[in-house]
């Protein structure tokens, strides 16, 4: 009875293990955070700061700096990996065993592995949203350049436009606008602006056949 109960203890905490080491491999720190012990819980959270100020390091540094920040990115993946992994060797004797058995029955394990990875995914899209920041326009300030546009048609032409695409390029600093007149579209106008205050625009049109 002692040997099964001891099989059932082993295969419970083979399963915890394996948890804990592929929620690891998905997201950085998720499975530290799987475990759940305070420590676990701070570096699990270090290490997802790290990975999206990475990120942002990598754009701002125009990626020049990619061959050091893949390789740190990666080496503090796997110590995620290999910290969860170690937490589940062997124990030295059956109370060291028995008290991290017991914080593994507690509630809402899974909960935290997810969260872990939660956290992870959204370090990453905070650290790529902030480092585009300085290379892209808003919604906004695309909204914003559109409607100077269809304004500087408008009182060029004394027709009503409508602006069907804007880019900006960070490298050149320019936004480029695709337009037409209202209800004619087969008269395509290209519109660029130097990204400043206020803005100064440049067009040509063109007949586009059917």
């Amino acid at each position: 009875m002692k040997k099964q109960e001891d099989a059932v203890n082993w295969n419970n905490w083979n399963k915890h293990r394996w948890t804990a080491v592929v929620l690891s491999l998905i997201a950085t720190g998720a499975g530290m955070m799987y475990i759940g012990t305070g420590w676990m819980i701070f570096w699990a959270l270090l290490f997802i700061v790290f990975q999206g100020l990475a990120v942002v390091l990598f754009f701002f540094t125009l990626g020049f700096m990619g061959l050091l920040i893949a390789p740190a990115m990666l080496l503090i993946h796997l110590i995620g990996v290999g910290v969860a992994a170690m937490y589940f060797r062997r124990p030295k004797d059956g109370q060291e065993q028995l008290n991290k058995e017991r914080r593994l029955a507690a509630p809402g394990l899974l909960l935290r592995g997810l969260l872990g990875v939660a956290l992870f995914a959204g370090s990453l899209y905070g650290g790529y949203t902030v480092g585009m920041m300085p290379f892209t326009k808003t919604e906004r300030e695309q909204a914003a350049a559109s409607s100077a546009a269809e304004q500087y048609l408008q009182d060029k032409y004394q027709e009503t436009f409508e602006v069907t695409e804007v880019e900006y390029s960070w490298s050149t600093g320019y936004y480029t606008m695709k337009a037409h007149p209202a209800g004619r579209p087969e008269l395509y106008f290209s519109v660029s602006a130097k990204d400043r205050e206020p803005l100064e625009f440049r067009d040509y049109y063109e007949l586009v056949k059917p």
